[in-house]
């Protein structure tokens, strides 16, 4: 089975929801606030290295992350 994710306007999110309901071979899973924490901090951490990446934010070195671990 393939999964997609799809963003609809609020508005019409029943609508969506009810419509695809209707076809036998679609799972609905909706994403819980957790997941969706976790998704959030993701995209930051990928936002905050690519900055990195491009000098844009400064860093620590990895002797000073692993001494305050």
């Amino acid at each position: 089975m393939k999964q997609l994710t799809i963003s609809v306007d609020e508005s019409k999110y029943e609508f969506i929801k009810e419509l695809l309901n209707n076809f036998q071979f679609v799972k609905i899973e909706e994403a819980n606030e957790s997941k969706k924490q976790v998704l959030k901090h993701i995209a930051e951490g990928m936002e905050y290295a690519m900055l990195a990446s491009e000098g844009r934010v400064r860093t620590k070195k990895a002797k000073t992350f692993i001494n305050e671990l």
